[in-house]
């Protein structure tokens, strides 16, 4: 998420703008920001030229569309638990890696395409330990 200081205190935050949801979410972003005259038109302007070269890419991306997002919130959570969130956040993981110590390991699905990688950076975790043992 990138960070754009703007003339007020609070700073605005862009989501990735890599797909054409990104793009929207930004758009919409530099609407309220300039309508609330947070945003001068040259600032504006800048903005809108790049958000629409990034949905130009967004067009061409292979990329599919995701059900998901992370989660983007303007406003502050209420106190009660209410914010505004637009889609339940999706978490990935990244293999090898995270496969060591995951919970989910026996059942998912793709570690069948990993286990070997796993069983080799676990063999080489069990020798940095004895190493650092001696």
């Amino acid at each position: 998420m990138q960070v754009i200081r703007t003339s007020s205190a609070d700073p605005l935050l862009f989501p990735s703008i890599e797909d054409a949801a990104g793009v929207q979410i930004a758009l919409n972003q530099v609407i309220r920001q300039f309508g609330a005259h947070r945003l001068d038109r040259k600032h504006a302007g800048v903005f809108f030229y790049g958000l629409q070269i990034a949905a130009r890419l967004a067009r061409k991306s292979d990329q599919k569309p995701t059900e998901t997002v992370r989660e983007i919130c303007e406003q502050p959570s209420d106190g009660y638990g209410e914010g505004c969130i637009l889609a339940p956040e999706k978490s990935t993981c990244e293999p090898p890696g995270d496969c060591v110590n995951c919970r989910r390991r026996d059942f998912c699905q793709d570690f069948e395409f990993w286990e070997t990688d796993v069983e080799e950076l676990e063999e080489r975790l069990a020798a940095q330990r004895e190493a650092e043992e001696e």
